[in-house]
């Protein structure tokens, strides 16, 4: 009988501890789709998921600009009461647990690639990149900007480069189908005589606000990241 008993209570032992493990298991955030990069010099544009709440996106963002490279994840969103532009430092899984807090769901949004110079449809939205390299006696800068289309035929410049989005050659628009809400993302570049500062960076846009008019229409990048003019 004793013998019967230990196997009783062993048995609703490992129950309760697999019960306890289910449940951890569905209090657990949901794993997003991205990855913290091994790259040399820094990941790609990549917007992984969209919260209507906020209506933002969340990025991989990142900064290498001679004090260490740091890759974090950031929030960009035009929110309800104003802007919305955070940043969370890796590792992922405490990433990943901010995200869901902040509503985020790991629904992976559309991208597309933004060469220069062509008009590219983003959802219901198009836009057209321009990139303007310069180079100077021993440095170089990139010039340029992103014009939204509008459906009366107007284009608007958002002006990248003042609101503080420095522009490169790796440049995405992200889109959530019906949102109206874009993200630009762009790995920018700046530097000379073997000196290079890399970012990360993104800009939100809510195109049919943006086309109406509307003040609130544009949210990010984060600040003081790159280093150009």
């Amino acid at each position: 009988m004793r013998r019967g008993a230990r196997r009783i209570f062993a048995g609703i032992a490992i129950a309760a501890a697999l019960c306890g493990t289910a449940r951890a298991a569905g209090d657990a955030s949901p794993a997003f789709a991205w990855q913290p990069t091994r790259a040399k010099n820094g990941p790609r544009p990549r917007c992984f998921a969209y919260a209507p709440s906020l209506r933002g996106y969340a990025c991989v963002g990142y900064a290498d600009e001679g004090q260490g490279r740091r890759q974090v994840v950031d929030v960009v969103g035009l929110g309800r009461r104003g802007a919305v532009v955070r940043s969370h430092a890796l590792p992922k899984a405490d990433a990943d647990r901010w995200l869901t807090e902040l509503g985020f769901a790991p629904v992976v949004p559309h991208g597309a690639r933004l060469p220069s110079g062509q008009w590219v449809a983003a959802g219901a939205a198009r836009l057209r990149y321009e990139l303007r390299p310069h180079e100077g006696d021993a440095s170089f800068e990139n010039y340029g900007d992103v014009t939204v289309g509008c459906p009366d035929g107007r284009g608007i410049a958002l002006d990248v480069r003042k609101r503080g989005l420095e522009l490169g050659d790796d440049a995405w628009v992200f889109w959530q189908t019906g949102s109206g809400v874009i993200a630009i993302s762009v790995a920018g570049l700046d530097g000379g005589e073997d000196t290079f500062h890399r970012w990360v960076n993104t800009l939100v846009v809510d195109v049919p606000v943006l086309c109406a008019g509307g003040t609130a229409a544009v949210a990010g990048p984060v600040q003081g990241r790159s280093v150009g003019p």
